[in-house]
């Protein structure tokens, strides 16, 4: 496991994030008391999501070169 998805179990299992000071929508509201939720914005969910995804091409690319 790399250090993002451990802290991001760290965070989902500690249940620090909370809707407090979040508008949102009661739907919204009640989704996240049953399953709970992110302290994220889109963009920074986006932003992790292309980090991430850099490194495993770059891993890729890197195993691949060991290949040839």
């Amino acid at each position: 496991m790399n250090r993002f998805t451990l802290i991001l179990a760290a965070v989902i299992l500690a249940g620090c994030a909370t809707t407090k000071g979040l508008e949102v929508s009661p739907e919204d509201a009640a989704e996240c008391a049953a399953v709970g939720c992110t302290p994220w914005s889109e963009r920074q969910l986006e932003q992790m999501a292309r980090h991430f995804f850099g490194l495993g091409v770059k891993a890729g690319i890197q195993r691949e070169k060991g290949a040839i």
